[in-house]
């Protein structure tokens, strides 16, 4: 699907070699109602480890799902509004919503 951004979401705290840790993932992209939507995804830190074609699955999974769902925003919240905002940028919009 063309007109897809999408974003990594990082640990706030670096592994033991000093590098960033991948735990989920954001897409957006307008459906076909005209608005655009986020997708997303996050690993159980506890549980998982992140894989990249999964976190896009159900990234993706979610955008296109016309029912939103709750999202982990107290976890999430400055990885969504830092994507939101280049979101704006990028759709020249600004109703966003996440699915």
């Amino acid at each position: 699907m063309k007109n897809i951004i999408e974003q990594y979401i990082y640990r706030r705290s670096r592994d033991e070699k000093g590098r960033r840790v991948r735990i989920g993932m954001l897409v957006a992209g307008r459906r076909s109602n005209g608005k655009v939507y986020i997708g997303w995804s996050k690993c159980n830190m506890g549980k998982d480890t992140f894989d990249r074609k999964e976190g896009l699955r159900l990234a993706m999974e979610r955008f296109n799902d016309p029912y939103e769902k709750t999202v982990p925003l107290d976890s999430m919240r400055r990885d969504i509004l830092r994507f939101a905002a280049r979101c704006v940028m990028y759709f020249q919009v600004t109703d966003i919503r996440i699915a």
